[in-house]
């Protein structure tokens, strides 16, 4: 069984992090930091960890944070030559920066300059996406100003942290607010980085663009469409990732994009079996579809999801591409899996399914989700 993400920061971890800033700044009280630490874990989600350890870092590394920054600079293993490590007892890095990260962003405030850097240098450990957010709230000109020398480093983490630490909707971090309100500031940047050598860099890019679409549809869909001039593969894969949203909510202007316009078919059924199940089964869906004239398309499906309240939220899943050649029948069929997730929860009774081509809906079916014996 795999390890709780909780983990990482489990009795080992604070351990090695107290011998790690012990053996850098001896007066660190190794100790008394596991014994305020350790105990308190048990009880704790992974994020609570890494605040527990954050708020007991500042208590026992020095209070000036000019020496305490200096410390954590020269307790920092050594940077990897590809991707991040674990901490093997030579300096920290992996999941221990986090708590590190957290802790530069809230005491390094006053010293904004010297807690970039060293946030610069923690990403190359691990990431400081989550700890740079508080920063671009408070001080937003001068964070952005380090930014934009940083979209130019060589090392590919520091050049994603511009991408990632800036997405107004990160996962698990501080929603910024004001790139939600007006994504524009950041742009440029995003548009230095969307040829960079690194996958692992437009791959953040695209999910930057990802958070944008929710908020600004349609400027997403003409940024698109203005980036596919004469754009490489690597560019339309990150952009076809970063307006994966707007495709699956049939977004009109960005599936153009793409070339996927509107669409008349001669001919469409749909069928779902079977037509009731019980959660963790799986349906199977099937279209036949003819199409007037020969055009790629696009096809997906939509589930309209009973909530608790007898009302309903869809939720759209991805199918696959075709090319229609004018007067073929082409059969399009897809299993899916009824199950629990974190995310979703199912309610028995009636669902509707939809067949989406080209984000239009043109059939429809039912399956009814059967309570559990």
């Amino acid at each position: 069984m795999a390890q709780a993400f909780k983990e990482h920061f489990n009795h080992e971890a604070v351990k090695t992090l107290a011998s790690q800033l012990q053996s850098t700044w001896p007066e660190f009280d190794g100790d008394a930091f596991v014994a305020a630490v350790v105990p308190h874990l048990p009880a704790l989600a992974l994020k609570q960890r890494s605040a527990l350890i954050q708020r007991e870092l500042g208590r026992y590394l020095p209070s000036d944070f000019a020496v305490s920054a200096d410390v954590l600079y020269r307790c920092l293993a050594p940077k990897a030559e590809k991707g991040w490590q674990a901490s093997d007892g030579d300096g920290v890095s992996g999941w221990l920066i986090m708590p590190l990260a957290d802790y530069v962003a809230e005491q390094g405030q006053q010293h904004l300059p010297l807690a970039l850097d060293l946030l610069k240098a923690m990403t190359s450990r691990f990431s400081s996406e989550f700890a740079i957010r508080p920063l671009l709230q408070r001080f937003p000109e001068q964070t952005l100003a380090a930014l934009k020398h940083w979209v130019n480093d060589d090392d590919e983490h520091v050049r994603r942290l511009v991408s990632e630490g800036t997405r107004p909707r990160l996962p698990w971090g501080i929603r910024l607010t004001q790139f939600i309100a007006d994504p524009r500031p950041m742009l440029p940047l995003l548009e230095q980085l969307r040829d960079d050598s690194s996958e692992y860099v437009r791959r953040s890019v695209a999910n930057h663009l990802n958070d944008i679409a929710k908020d600004h549809p349609e400027l997403i869909a003409e940024l698109a469409r203005e980036w596919m001039q004469n754009a490489p593969l690597t560019r339309q894969k990150l952009l076809r990732h970063g307006c994966r949203t707007l495709i699956k909510q049939g977004h009109r202007a960005t599936l153009a994009v793409f070339g996927w316009q509107p669409i008349t078919l001669s001919e469409v059924s749909f069928s779902v079996s079977p037509q009731a199940i019980v959660l963790g089964h799986s349906l199977q869906l099937q279209a036949q579809l003819i199409a007037v004239c020969s055009q790629p398309v696009v096809v997906d499906f939509a589930i309209h999801l009973l909530r608790a309240n007898g009302a309903t939220s869809v939720k759209v899943f991805k199918g696959r591409e075709l090319q229609l050649q004018a007067g073929q029948s082409v059969v399009w069929q897809k299993q899916h899996a009824i199950k629990a997730v974190t995310t979703r929860r199912y309610y028995p009774g009636r669902h509707r399914v939809d067949l989406l081509v080209n984000g239009e809906c043109v059939a429809s079916s039912e399956f009814e989700l059967l309570s559990e014996a």
